[in-house]
């Protein structure tokens, strides 16, 4: 059984169990991250220190869930985020902590620092683990718009903007700099790699491509960096953005020929001219009829 699934359990039973509101709330809180935003490709779970005395804790993360053992009441084990010479408490910078039973407890930390955490431990065979690690960074597909249906044959670049969980553009925090790339799925399921570069801040832009078929066009998108100990690492995995394009139709191809819009003016008066003499004649005639 996977460990998000195990833990998930043990949490729903003692928010089941306990007599503390507060406990309980907290405990279901914590069931809820790891069955909810388990399958989500900003989830990541199941790194342990074992005998180490050290995490590896990766940037951009929203919250991270530790579950710490320690083999009785009086060993305890102590985790120190990176430069800090205070251990995780609970109340300290929104850090929530449930003992689940004697020897075990899971500690919730909010926008945790990337970077090495030192693991303090009473006796050797107490540990600390990772049962899982939310990213922040979200992304949306800016161009085309919304506002701007692309038709067949048209060209035109991609941009991939970067947003942070409040919906505004991503800030990357120094020596963790985020590469992205793109894959753009055609009507046909074939898949070209685009090449993306960075057009300033938080989004990134593809050359020129064709869109030589009608249908709807998926993205694949990628976004890495690097952890403290230069391992790439997958911060965000989006595959459900994408576009239609419409069909080419006649008068878009009209259109586009010299002199068709002047020709479709000229046309239109004519007609006009035409209805209004008509109407003229009509008014003569039905004047001498009531004469």
């Amino acid at each position: 059984m996977p460990s998000s699934t195990r833990i998930s359990r043990s949490l729903l039973y003692v928010a089941g169990s306990t007599r503390c509101k507060k406990c309980m709330r907290f405990a279901l809180a914590i069931g809820i991250i790891l069955l909810a935003a388990g399958p989500f490709a900003g989830v990541h779970a199941s790194q342990e220190s074992g005998g180490r005395d050290r995490l590896i804790v990766p940037p951009y993360l929203d919250v991270m869930v530790l579950d710490v053992f320690s083999a009785s009441a009086d060993a305890p084990v102590e985790i120190f985020p990176p430069g800090s010479t205070t251990p995780l408490r609970s109340g300290i910078d929104g850090v929530e902590a449930l003992e689940i039973s004697r020897g075990m407890s899971t500690f919730t930390v909010p926008r945790p620092r990337p970077g090495v955490w030192r693991v303090r431990k009473s006796r050797t065979d107490g540990r600390v683990r990772i049962v899982s690690q939310v990213f922040f960074p979200r992304g949306m597909l800016v161009e085309p718009s919304f506002h701007r249906k692309p038709v067949q044959h048209d060209r035109l670049s991609l941009v991939y903007r970067l947003l942070d969980s409040d919906g505004k553009a991503l800030i990357e925090p120094p020596g963790y700099a985020l590469s992205l790339s793109l894959s753009l799925v055609k009507p046909d399921g074939h898949a070209d790699a685009l090449l993306m570069t960075r057009d300033g801040g938080a989004e990134f832009r593809s050359s020129g491509i064709d869109l030589s078929l009608p249908g709807h066009y998926w993205t694949d998108v990628r976004v890495m960096t690097l952890d403290a100990e230069k391992r790439p690492l997958e911060v965000l995995r989006d595959r459900w953005s994408g576009f239609t394009v419409d069909t080419r139709t006649n008068d878009k191809t009209r259109e586009e020929v010299p002199g068709s819009r002047w020709l479709d003016v000229r046309v239109r008066i004519s007609i006009f001219i035409l209805v209004l003499l008509a109407v003229i004649t009509f008014g003569v005639r039905y004047r001498k009829l009531r004469a």
